[in-house]
């Protein structure tokens, strides 16, 4: 059941890079902006999507799979003390972004103060890192 789970969430994880490479390629060919949010700071816990989703797993005890799971390509999140989740996305286009998303999966199951352009699609709430800092 688990490996199901995880083979799904992987299968989405790379569809949803896929389909946000494919919206920058056709922004960049386009001269349109994909970069169309506003710059916000949340505060919460890195938490790996998949088994936060499927199992509410997160903390310290789950630091270690989390870890694994997002070296692995699943997608993470923060967890805000509200309970709001925020996907947390690559700039690929900066360096700065890129760092930050890095460093970001050092950090699962810690507290950390995250910033970057926010975007909201169907009641997805996300945003492209850029600096991440643990608390």
């Amino acid at each position: 059941m688990i490996k199901s789970v995880c083979v799904a969430v992987l299968s989405l994880a790379v569809a949803t890079g896929i389909a946000w490479s494919h919206q920058g390629a056709m922004a960049h060919h386009t001269g349109m902006s994909h970069h169309a949010g506003k710059t916000i700071t949340v505060k919460g816990e890195v938490v790996d999507l998949a088994c936060y989703m499927s199992h509410l797993e997160r903390g310290a005890k789950h630091a270690e799979c989390g870890k694994m799971c997002v070296a692995l390509g699943m997608p993470m999140g923060i967890l805000t003390s509200k309970g709001m989740v925020y996907l947390l996305l690559e700039d690929h286009d900066s360096m700065k972004g890129r760092k930050a998303y890095s460093q970001a999966k050092e950090l699962v199951a810690a507290t950390v103060t995250a910033s970057g352009e926010f975007y909201q699609h169907g009641g997805l709430r996300a945003i492209a890192v850029d600096r991440v800092s643990k608390d």
